[in-house]
């Protein structure tokens, strides 16, 4: 399982989680468990763009780079 399975497991679960709690009536707890969760899943969110970005910046480079050395670029 590679990274972007379990963050998109992850965000899963957390979407389930915010969707069961709101149909109960939500008591005091509930509510902080619900800013607390999607306080989480934004964070997560983030990272995974990030890496994404990360990720493609460096496919470009690596790219660049095998045109580089087959004479193309």
């Amino acid at each position: 399982m590679n990274k972007t399975e379990i963050y998109e497991m992850a965000m899963q679960e957390m979407i389930e989680e915010n969707l069961r709690l709101r149909r109960k009536s939500c008591t005091e707890q509930e509510k902080k468990q619900y800013e607390n969760v999607s306080a989480l899943a934004e964070q997560v969110h983030a990272i995974a763009q990030k890496e994404c970005e990360y990720l493609y910046a460096q496919g470009v480079r690596d790219g660049i780079e095998l045109l580089k050395k087959l004479n193309i670029f």
